[in-house]
């Protein structure tokens, strides 16, 4: 199975404001050291759950898009920023065989 994660990402009221935040957001991936090319996601229309109300939004980011592992232990380290905002994430992930 894929594995898909944000290097960076923002939910905004306006497309708009998605299309700021992208102008200067920059991030990497790596898998197992390796690097792992970002794609920039414009903004989406989505609605989404908050605080028990249903709320319309657009979401944007980086994301990371990892064909399916190999069984064993991998390292998955996401990184993004834009202007002061900074995600860093390292995943220790451990991929089963798959059950026949």
């Amino acid at each position: 199975m894929p594995l898909a994660g944000p290097a960076i990402n923002l939910v905004a009221p306006s497309a708009d404001d998605c299309a700021t935040f992208m102008e200067e957001a920059k991030g990497a991936a790596s898998i197992d050291g390796e690097p792992v090319q970002l794609e920039r996601l414009p903004a989406t229309d989505i609605d989404f759950e908050d605080r028990g109300r249903t709320t319309t939004g657009f979401a944007c980011g980086l994301w990371a898009r990892i064909e399916p592992l190999s069984p064993g232990k991998h390292v998955l380290i996401l990184h993004g920023v834009r202007g002061t905002f900074a995600v860093d994430a390292r995943y220790e992930l451990t991929v089963s065989q798959a059950s026949s």
